[in-house]
């Protein structure tokens, strides 16, 4: 608590009162470093990429187009919360792999791989909570032993594949 009104102080004591004094602002730089990285998203293990597949007009699943990379949890978010996931039209896919790796089975790092398969309805957005969940858990690492290269989400009518 500083005491600011001198005039209750005798006359010969103000000069003894003691004031406080701002203290300078550090300005170091490795204090700096702690506050940009403490700002920094956090980084996933691996570089992600986002796919969006279609099928052509003969049905095949041929159309993939890379929508973005993903390197920290603050690019999947950018991605995540600007797509529309209940509004994801019939026999449309997303597909979230390793960058480098396509959304192929035909894919060198897919050979001998298989697929789990959870059916949810999209009712009260409990497929969208439940796809953001295994992406956040595969892309920061907690399924790298079950899921190595992806995964993806698919609409077929009112049920969501993931």
């Amino acid at each position: 608590m500083s005491c600011k009104n001198t005039d209750r102080i005798p006359p010969d004591l103000s000069d003894a009162w003691p004031r406080a004094r701002p203290s300078p602002p550090r300005r170091s730089s490795s204090l700096h470093k702690v506050v940009i990285a403490k700002l920094r998203p956090l980084p996933f293990q691996y570089l992600w990429s986002v796919w969006h597949s279609k099928p052509d007009d003969k049905g095949q699943y041929i159309v993939k187009t890379l929508v973005e990379n993903v390197g920290d949890i603050g690019a999947f978010y950018r991605i995540f919360n600007n797509v529309p996931w209940n509004e994801i039209k019939q026999k449309d896919s997303i597909h979230i792999f390793r960058s480098g790796v396509r959304p192929l089975w035909e894919d060198a790092e897919n050979q001998g791989g298989g697929r789990w398969l959870i059916r949810v309805r999209p009712e009260s957005d409990r497929a969208v909570r439940v796809w953001e969940e295994i992406c956040i858990l595969c892309c920061g690492g907690e399924l790298q032993a079950a899921i190595a290269q992806g995964l993806w989400i698919h609409s077929n009518g009112p049920i969501r594949t993931l």
